[in-house]
């Protein structure tokens, strides 16, 4: 009885660990997330600012062309 006792309680505490293990895996890949998150969101925002700039700039083009 010890043994097997002794066997529970070892797969117990190894899956205990596994299980905080992959919690801390889960909480790095949603910060991993998270910041790609605030990558793409910058990139929007900057391409955004380009398409502004290219259409002044394709205006000011069409104007001194007499469009």
């Amino acid at each position: 009885m010890t043994k097997k006792k002794t066997k529970e309680e070892k797969e117990e505490v190894d899956e205990s660990e596994r299980i905080v293990a992959l919690e801390q895996k889960y909480q790095a890949l949603e910060n991993q997330l998270q910041q790609v998150v605030i990558v793409a969101n910058n990139h929007i925002a900057l391409c955004k600012e380009y398409e502004k700039t290219i259409a002044i700039l394709s205006g000011r083009i069409r104007e001194l062309n007499g469009d």
